[in-house]
């Protein structure tokens, strides 16, 4: 059933509940950063509004690779033996992927023993969202919803803020035809165009 095929009452419009899900939720290009994205695939499978684009195992293989699936979210999952890796720390990571990806939303996922210091230098480097692992569906869902939200709201077009009532151009008052007004600039060596 196509669009038009939906009914008009009062603001809203009625559809056929498949196909309002399909309008309404819009889907987010997702490319998945981790050595093994099992847990992070298990999670986003529940979660509608997700098409995972790429998985990749390391920073630098998604920075070379990940721009052309054209992300709209970055997922990393922050290794849990090490903070730094070869493609350095947790914030050298990030920055490197909000510089790759300047369009997307980054989340990252830690260790649940991560100290409180590296989340606030992963969250100064760009990432949007911080999970604790083991991540749980009610708090990744929020941050899903909130960005999806946001996506949605900058992809609309512009509200009119106002209207234009009219429109007129300054005109000489002048006995002679061939004399016009000039106009002048705060700085008295500089001349603006001659208005016509």
């Amino acid at each position: 059933m196509s669009a038009r095929s939906c009914r008009v009452r009062s603001v809203r419009a009625t559809c056929p509940p498949g196909e309002q899900t399909a309008q309404m939720t819009p889907t987010l290009r997702t490319i998945i950063i981790s050595e093994s994205a099992s847990s992070l695939r298990t999670l986003l499978a529940g979660s509608s509004g997700i098409q995972v684009t790429g998985d990749f195992k390391r920073v630098s293989q998604a920075a070379q690779e990940g721009p052309a699936r054209r992300p709209e979210l970055v997922i990393i999952e922050l290794p849990d033996d090490r903070m730094t890796g070869s493609d350095g720390s947790p914030s050298q990571m990030v920055e490197v992927l909000s510089r790759t990806f300047p369009e997307a939303a980054v989340f990252v996922t830690g260790p649940s023993s991560v100290s409180v210091d590296i989340v606030i230098q992963v969250m100064r480097a760009g990432a949007v969202e911080f999970f604790r692992r083991p991540v749980q569906r009610e708090d990744f869902g929020p941050a899903l919803e909130k960005l999806i939200r946001l996506r949605r709201a900058t992809h609309q077009p512009a509200a009119r803020s106002g209207r234009i009532i009219s429109v007129s151009r300054p005109r000489a008052v002048s006995a002679s035809p061939r004399s016009r007004p000039t106009w002048r600039s705060a700085s008295p060596s500089r001349r603006m165009p001659r208005a016509c």
